[in-house]
């Protein structure tokens, strides 16, 4: 007699452990059979039972081991405008946004750093950066026991527009609880700065020039954001100061142009305007600056030169070469010492014999005629 699976047999009895057909309770399969036969398809199907268990339980153990190695625990940050997002295993701050010269310094915090540590073991936080323990210092501390940070001061966007913090959690044997975490402030900006329009700004532009000739360009400057319309700035010009109205400036880009074609140097040189720099692309409310122009015209040979007296006279004595005899004086009202000044003087009649010349003195303009021969 053979034992198998702890069923004794006869030795032409071969039992075989067969699983029940789908559907077929172990009831079900043993129906039927009486004896050795039965109690041995019993036992088969709670050996499977068991073994169908134990799978089971391996499975659920293997789960809750993966779990437990893939748990993180983060350092968070809260406050205004908070948001973390998770990148490469590593917790990124949004940063905080915070208005210039807005009072926060009685503000319980303007954001906090935690990390979840802290529910088992003491953890002790701190700040470091500019603005904390690096120029400009003092404006910013954390508190090491509950990791609210505040702001001791009122922000200038102006002076600086963002301030890099780094926060860390240590346990109090001094080792990092966490990897320090980002903290980054942003000062936004306000309509605070009034436009500047640069000193000593001179153009120029010919006499008589063809209206819509371009003078020079305004430089103005706002210290607000470059990238908002509190630096967007509109130009124009005080009606008080352009005379004649005489030009035009684009308020757009501050191109000043010529309006009408009677820009006459002899007349008038030089014009002083006033222009006005307003900061919301001019819209009301926003701040203005103001600043003065200069406008010198250049001259052109725009004027006939005259003899100051109609007649002139003079006398030398015979057989004398290389005498003054005497002086013309011409008038040009165009510029004084330039080529459109200079006169040019020709004898046309009377001297046919050639016994005189005619030339300029550059330093007076007159015409020296003087004997040749």
């Amino acid at each position: 007699m053979n034992i198998s699976n702890g069923v004794e047999d006869t030795p032409s009895t071969n039992i075989q452990l067969i699983p029940p057909p789908p559907g077929q309770s172990p009831q079900q399969l043993t129906k039927g059979y009486t004896g050795s036969k039965a109690r041995a398809i019993s036992l088969q199907n709670e050996k499977k039972n068991f073994l169908q268990l134990m799978d089971i339980l391996f499975r659920c153990s293997l789960f809750v081991l993966l779990a437990y190695f893939f748990t993180l625990v983060p350092v968070t940050v809260e406050g205004h405008s908070g948001v973390l997002r998770r990148q490469k295993r590593e917790w990124i701050l949004a940063p905080r946004n915070l208005t210039e010269g807005h009072d926060y310094t009685t503000y319980d915090f303007i954001a906090r750093i935690r990390s979840d540590k802290e529910t088992s073991q003491k953890i002790v936080y701190s700040l470091t950066g500019p603005g904390v323990d690096e120029d400009p210092k003092g404006r910013f501390a954390v508190d090491r026991d509950t990791g609210f940070v505040r702001v001791f001061s009122i922000l200038d966007r102006e002076e600086i527009a963002q301030y890099k913090l780094f926060g860390r959690a240590q346990y109090l044997d001094g080792r990092l609880a966490e990897k320090d975490i980002a903290l980054v402030i942003n000062v936004v900006d306000i309509n605070d700065c009034t436009p500047v329009i640069k000193v000593q700004q001179v153009g120029q532009v010919s006499e008589h020039s063809k209206p819509g000739t371009i003078v020079m360009k305004v430089i103005a400057t706002d210290d607000d954001d470059k990238n908002t319309e509190h630096s967007l700035i509109s130009y124009s010009i005080d009606a008080r100061s352009n005379i004649g109205r005489m030009f035009a400036i684009n308020s757009q880009t501050g191109e000043v142009t010529v309006v009408k074609t009677s820009l006459d140097r002899e007349t008038k040189d030089t014009y002083k305007l006033i222009i006005f720099a307003s900061d919301l692309g001019g819209r009301p409310g926003g701040n203005t600056g103001t600043g003065e122009i200069e406008i010198k015209l250049t001259d052109i040979n725009d004027n006939i030169p005259t003899l100051l007296k109609e007649t002139y006279e003079g006398s030398v004595e015979e057989n004398t070469v290389g005498v003054e005899v005497l002086r013309i004086q011409a008038v040009d009202l165009d510029l004084i010492n330039t080529e459109n000044w200079f006169a040019m003087y020709e004898i046309v009649s009377g001297n046919e014999g050639g016994y005189f010349t005619i030339t300029t003195d550059k330093a007076t303009n007159e015409g020296i005629i003087m004997t040749t021969k």
